[in-house]
């Protein structure tokens, strides 16, 4: 379907000029139209509209390859495109590491992992973001703990929002609700069984291979992503503490050990736009990649 009406700010086309003003809108920064629910704010009536079923447990529109059902029709045909469309189908494709995309605005945000560039600052503290949902997840944690709504029963913590207190619960509670359907593993984050599910894969849908080991991968950004872990064949270790001198193979190794030097120190760390305390090196729980 030919797309003739261009956004002039992030260059996204539309089949009708009237879609496009709608779109335009979501630029402007004005969130006039707030949730009754949640409190979220929407910059176009229409996407309030498609937000408020996301509280309703009613999930009618079942995606046709994998059943998962929606609210509405819309976030269906997001699901379907994002996650089942075929990657050779993709209007979207990496020229870094082949990774492809249904959409632009999510093509842009992988963009920005090879630029390094960050334009999301936070007013607060001016630290820089790749992604906007990254930053809002971050502005939260300037809010005073008091404040914050959801409370620990077990160590007393408090979460800005609950999909972040509902992971910290399961590292309390052990409770791991995604399941593998090929092994039946179990993991405490979907981004955890994501990962996972890249080993059941044949081999012949995995043709980026390690060189130091037998590992495989789905696609080029997976395997480089991986040259972290050769650092465990050649010995490197680049990362190395100011203070004492230790060196890792990672920098989120140094991060955690930078903490031992300053035991009171805390920091935050945003998964899929989730914010979650990240604990003394003591109380870390850690996080596998699996290929």
């Amino acid at each position: 379907q030919e797309k003739p009406y261009r956004c002039s700010q992030c260059g996204e086309t539309f089949s009708q000029k009237k879609t496009l003003k709608i779109h335009q809108q979501m630029h402007t920064g004005k969130k006039p139209h707030h949730c009754s629910d949640c409190g979220k704010s929407f910059s176009v009536l229409s996407s309030l509209k498609i937000h408020q079923s996301t509280h309703t447990e009613n999930k009618l529109f079942q995606c046709s390859k994998c059943g998962k059902g929606f609210a509405n029709n819309h976030y269906r045909k997001i699901h379907e495109r994002m996650v089942h469309e075929p990657p050779a189908e993709r209007s979207y494709h990496c020229s870094d590491c082949g990774k492809s995309y249904s959409f632009l605005s999510t093509f842009k945000n992988h963009q920005r992992i090879h630029t390094g560039e960050k334009p999301f600052q936070c007013s607060k503290c001016k630290k820089s973001f790749a992604q906007k949902s990254t930053l809002k997840a971050h502005e939260q944690t300037h809010m005073p703990a008091a404040e914050r709504p959801y409370q620990c029963p077990f160590c007393e913590k408090r979460f800005c929002i609950s999909a972040s207190f509902n992971f910290h619960m399961r590292m309390h509670t052990e409770e791991k609700p995604f399941q593998c359907s090929v092994c039946g593993m179990r993991f405490i984050h979907a981004s955890l069984l994501k990962s996972h599910k890249h080993k059941h894969k044949p081999s012949a849908e995995r043709p980026f291979h390690c060189s130091k080991c037998r590992a495989c991968f789905t696609t080029k950004g997976n395997l480089k992503f991986h040259q972290v872990h050769l650092r465990t064949h050649t010995g490197e270790r680049p990362y190395q503490c100011d203070e004492c001198g230790k060196t890792f193979v990672r920098k989120q190794g140094l991060r955690q050990h930078r903490r031992s030097h300053a035991p009171n120190c805390s920091d935050t760390k945003t998964i899929h736009g989730d914010v979650h305390v990240i604990m003394p090196v003591s109380n870390v729980v850690p996080f596998v990649y699996a290929s």
